[in-house]
């Protein structure tokens, strides 16, 4: 006799093997650009997911699971891992170099949260705060750039700029960076070559506002004052001269071992000693940045 139960026995376990198999704990991680804690989704500003994430649920005895985010960011942990009803804390960790935590919204908690299974949208947020700037209180960035030239820096090249800036709204057709007459807002080119001469290397100081610019010895192309080994500072701070460079040292302090000291503005002193002996002899110079060594 044929058993009428089967149909339902069979339903039930379809059912069962079914609520096996779907995540008890799942989500996504994130770039969020626009930093307000939700991915958007529009079709002209869709925040990429990432990839490779490591994300981890410990239950309360302690035990542990692991999953690693796939190519569109998702994880997901079973109910063989993570009970029904039970609690879990779950943990982002492993990002790429230069990653970090994005701000807090309601599409992306911290890289440490807390659930109860079953949960979905368990996502989290990365940001690499270098791909940003802050567009209020600087609302026009600029990218700095040195120039070269085939000359000495005394010569045809004396006059012309050796640093030069590209603001973030330039387009279209510019005056070009190595002519002689400027006709564009001067502040946009900070160092002829006669003040700097040939450079290779630009580093920016941000806390005091300081561009520095190292002496490069280059073939047919001329050192500036400090000669080989020189090193250069733009001073983006002062309200009457933001971009004008300057020569590094200004003041040479002397300390000769008997007690006696002096001080000069040039690389050279005279001192005489009262008594013969061995004596230790020190300096330090500064310049007009009050930058010491």
């Amino acid at each position: 006799m044929k058993n009428p139960l089967s149909p339902l026995w069979t339903i039930m376990a379809l059912m069962l093997l079914s609520v096996t198999a779907k995540a008890q704990v799942s989500g996504t991680v994130f770039r969020d650009f626009n930093g307000n804690g939700v991915k958007d989704n529009s079709a002209s500003f869709n925040e990429p997911f990432v990839a490779g994430v490591t994300v981890t649920a410990t239950l309360p005895n302690g035990t542990s699971f692991t999953a690693t985010t796939d190519a569109v960011g998702a994880y997901s942990f079973t109910v063989g891992q993570v009970p029904a009803a039970s609690a879990a804390r779950i943990e982002f960790s492993g990002l790429a170099l230069g990653d970090y935590p994005a701000l807090k919204g309601t599409g992306n908690a911290s890289n440490v949260t807390f659930v109860t299974a079953p949960a979905t949208l368990v996502n989290y947020a990365v940001s690499a705060p270098d791909d940003y700037w802050n567009n209020i209180a600087v609302p026009d960035p600029v990218l700095m750039a040195a120039e070269g030239y085939r000359s000495t820096s005394s010569g045809y090249g004396a006059g012309k700029f050796s640093i030069v800036q590209v603001n973030n709204s330039t387009s279209g057709t510019q005056v070009p960076a190595n002519q002689t007459v400027v006709t564009i807002d001067t502040s946009k080119r900070p160092a002829t070559f006669g003040q700097t001469g040939s450079l290779f290397g630009l580093a920016f100081q941000k806390k005091q506002k300081r561009l520095f610019a190292a002496a490069e010895l280059r073939r047919a192309s001329g050192l500036g004052p400090q000669g080989v080994g020189g090193i250069y500072f733009a001073d983006s701070s002062t309200v009457t001269n933001p971009v004008g460079l300057t020569d590094a040292i200004t003041n040479w302090n002397w300390t000769f071992g008997d007690g006696q000291t002096a001080a000069t503005t040039v690389d050279s002193v005279k001192h005489t000693y009262a008594t013969c002996g061995g004596f230790n002899l020190s300096y330090t110079v500064s310049t007009n940045f009050n930058c010491t060594a």
